[in-house]
């Protein structure tokens, strides 16, 4: 197993406290939120998040969702805390004409603010939108975290949580709190809902309460593709969490909601650190692991002990991103190695490259297990890039 590479120089660790928020826009770059007009191709611009929409002035880091629409070319889009025309590692992977989100739980640059490069072709430009659904204090101020499972706690296609298809436009309610090992307590969760089964494109927001007509989105999609997307959303009143489906008139969707830990109003459970991301695999090029990942066959990866990531870390965010991918499928991320998991990580098609934000559980002994449930001779890369870990 190969050994893992981290960024050089790392800042020094900041252990933070949670506070989680009702999802607030703090950009829209096509009606001047946080900036205006769209990002041209390798051109950096910042905007500022810490003071804005309720975030505190000294806030360090938060979890959101970016999302990149009316981009006129294939390509990708890189969030960093600071400026950088060097679009690396990735964030969201992006095709003309499919507006995607992608989940961040990512430190904020020394003023407050957070970057964002678009990288596709000359001439090429997209609009960024970022909500923003909790932030880190470097103070006792906020909630700590457990990493869980993962569990499913919601599945309409088989009754768990729900029962039924989700109507456009009709919000609707399940239980996350005092169910599946999650206490009832718990003030928010990490997790990742999956899409399947829409009749129509359009989108799905995830809130504490629920909305019929939110501001704010989680995941959007197409018809016919099942997507996911991670998250971290405050419960609400009773330890539940909303969504609706926004689709064209009478489309229906279903909806699966997996937890991967939660947040408790008190200092017992582990922190998190901020890092300037840095890759920790990728199956193409020999980091982390060497070759590709086989349908049906599960795989761990080992952070090195010692390194950026400690040995005493509990659980890590990042982006997991799938590439040359043989066959439609998906891939689970899980504490210990399992041919047969119960949750999924990210889905996609064949022969796209396709990421998705995670807050993953880590093994006692630093390890994370990854699961390509492809066809059994397909073959996937995977990348991983890592932007802070629990401890």
């Amino acid at each position: 197993m190969g050994r893992i590479a981290f960024p050089t120089s790392p800042p020094p660790p900041i252990e933070t406290t949670f506070i989680p928020v009702s999802p607030v826009r703090v950009l829209d770059s096509r009606f001047g939120t946080g900036l205006s007009g769209a990002f041209a191709h390798g051109v950096p611009r910042s905007w500022q998040v810490a003071g804005v929409g309720g975030v505190p002035a000294d806030a360090v880091a938060v979890t959101g969702n970016v999302t990149v629409t009316a981009h006129t070319g294939a390509g990708w889009v890189t969030v960093s805390p600071t400026p950088s025309t060097n679009a690396s590692p990735s964030t969201v992977n992006v095709r003309v004409g499919d507006d995607r989100a992608n989940n961040v739980t990512i430190g904020l640059g020394p003023s407050g603010s957070l970057s964002a490069v678009y990288a596709s072709a000359p001439g090429r430009t997209a609009q960024l939108v970022f909500d923003v659904t909790g932030y880190f204090l470097a103070s006792d101020d906020g909630a700590t975290y457990r990493p869980l499972g993962p569990v499913r706690s919601l599945d309409t296609r088989v009754g768990n949580g729900l029962t039924g298809t989700f109507a456009t436009d009709v919000p609707r309610t399940w239980q996350v709190a005092d169910r599946n090992g999650i206490p009832a307590g718990a003030v928010a969760v990490t997790g990742n809902v999956t899409v399947t089964g829409q009749t129509s494109g359009g989108w799905v927001t995830v809130t504490p309460d629920p909305v019929g007509s939110p501001a704010t989105s989680t995941l959007n999609f197409p018809a016919a593709d099942t997507r996911a997307n991670g998250l971290t959303v405050a419960l609400g009143s009773g330890g539940t969490v909303s969504a609706v489906y926004h689709g064209s008139s009478g489309a229906s969707t279903h909806l699966v909601f997996d937890v991967t830990g939660y947040y408790l109003a008190d200092l017992a459970g582990t922190r998190f650190v901020p890092l300037v991301p840095g890759r920790v695999l990728d199956s193409r090029f020999i980091t982390g692991l060497a070759g590709p990942f086989v349908g049906g066959t599960p795989r761990v990866l080992t952070l090195v002990p010692g390194s950026t990531v400690p040995s005493t870390a509990a659980a890590i965010t990042g982006n997991l991103t799938v590439v040359n991918a043989r066959s439609t499928g998906w891939v689970a991320m899980t504490e210990q190695p399992t041919a047969s998991p119960g949750t999924s990580t990210l889905n996609f098609p064949a022969a796209d490259t396709r990421a998705n934000g995670i807050t993953a559980p880590l093994s006692p002994t630093g390890t994370v297990a990854l699961f390509y449930g492809g066809t059994s001779s397909a073959t996937t890369d995977l990348i991983l890039d890592v932007t802070g870990y629990f401890q």
